[in-house]
């Protein structure tokens, strides 16, 4: 009880602690206003955007892509200035940039996804809009390189079968596009190749098989000419080698045995009839179509055969005359003799003491019956 008398009441004791001066109160009220107030201190510091303003603000936000920013910025600069034509066109402008970007990210999705036609429609369709838009701009340069590369490899594929089955032009148009396509790819390479070489194979074939025409109605000639312009192509195929020196065979064979037909005269002088002869022989012997030579060679072979008949020739003289042939030797003197005598040339000298000597001509061709010359000497020196 004595306790409780003396102790102190404590509102007391904590009140004048609790208290800051009265000085201290209205200075710190001063030095920070209430949060209302600070409110109404900024809105008066800052006043509202002008319509020009809000037009850059919104020509930054269509520089940057960014049509919701840049159509508010736009829509309150009409707000400030209705009717203001820059902030109408800048909506315009914004709209056609929504659906740039519209257009665009549905190609990015489309792409994304495989659909290359869909991506490819939609990059088009952005670029409509703007065809300066470096993103759709390089998505129409991808989606063209999937394109281009999946036309190359169809074709390809079209060439390699149309190869196989034979369609040869149809593969050589394949080919040939592929390569515009996907350049000097090895696959490209490798069926141009495989193309030609079926293109020369064609071609030997078809030139054999002329050739082989060209000897079989022997025109020799034109065979001779046909080789020659094969060998010349391609100098290492054996058929054009050894069809051109049969054909030059056959041609010089020909032209010499036709030479003895059409000039026949000839065959009477020794020399060109052993050659005759000869060629006879060779043409016998020769393999091959023969048609034309085996008619060649009966009617050189009757034409020496004739040669071999002997005429009978009658030569008259004086009983003084020596008379002697060229090829036979003396005759002697007489008045009348008769000789059998194969067609030919002859040449009589008729030879007399104290004569001029007399030379007589005698030709006797084949098939001749009989032969008749008179030799004398009458011209005293």
């Amino acid at each position: 009880m004595a306790l409780f008398v003396f102790m102190p009441p404590p509102s007391l004791d904590v009140k004048p602690a609790a208290t800051p001066p009265a000085t201290a109160r209205p200075a710190a009220v001063s030095q920070q206003p209430a949060p209302r107030e600070q409110a109404g201190a900024v809105q008066r510091a800052t006043p509202p955007a002008t319509a020009e303003q809000e037009l850059a603000a919104g020509r930054a936000a269509l520089a940057a892509s960014q049509p919701v920013v840049a159509k508010a910025a736009f829509e309150r600069a009409l707000l400030r200035e209705p009717g203001n034509a820059a902030a109408q066109a800048g909506l315009l402008a914004t709209a056609k940039l929504a659906r740039l970007l519209d257009a665009y990210s549905a190609a990015m999705r489309a792409e994304i996804a495989g659909d290359i036609a869909a991506a490819k429609t939609g990059y088009a369709a952005a670029l409509a809009l703007n065809r300066d838009f470096a993103p759709a701009q390089a998505g129409m340069a991808r989606v063209q390189d999937v394109t281009r590369a999946q036309a190359f490899e169809a074709t390809l594929a079209q060439a390699a079968a149309a190869l196989a089955a034979g369609r040869v032009d149809a593969a050589e148009a394949q080919y040939r596009r592929a390569a515009t396509l996907g350049g000097e790819d090895a696959r490209v390479k490798e069926g141009r190749e495989r193309i030609a070489e079926i293109r020369r194979s064609d071609l030997n074939a078809r030139d054999l098989a002329r050739g082989a025409q060209l000897e079989n109605q022997e025109q020799w000639k034109e065979a001779l000419d046909h080789y020659a312009s094969v060998h010349a192509r391609d100098d290492s195929l054996r058929f054009a080698i050894d069809g051109l020196a049969r054909s030059t065979r056959r041609l010089e064979l020909d032209h010499e045995l036709q030479d003895y037909l059409d000039r026949s005269e000839r065959l009477i002088a020794p020399a060109v009839r052993a050659a005759a002869t000869r060629a006879l022989a060779r043409g016998e012997s020769t393999a091959g179509p023969k048609s034309r030579l085996d008619a060649q060679l009966r009617q050189l072979k009757a034409r020496l055969d004739a040669l071999e008949v002997k005429v009978r020739v009658e030569i008259s003289s004086d009983n003084t005359t020596q008379v002697s042939v060229a090829t036979l030797g003396e005759l002697g003197a007489f008045a009348r003799r008769e000789l059998e005598l194969p067609p030919g040339q002859y040449t009589l000298i008729g030879r007399r003491e104290g004569y001029r000597d007399v030379r007589r001509e005698l030709n006797i061709t084949p098939g001749q019956q009989q032969a008749a010359v008179t030799i004398q000497c009458t011209e005293r020196i």
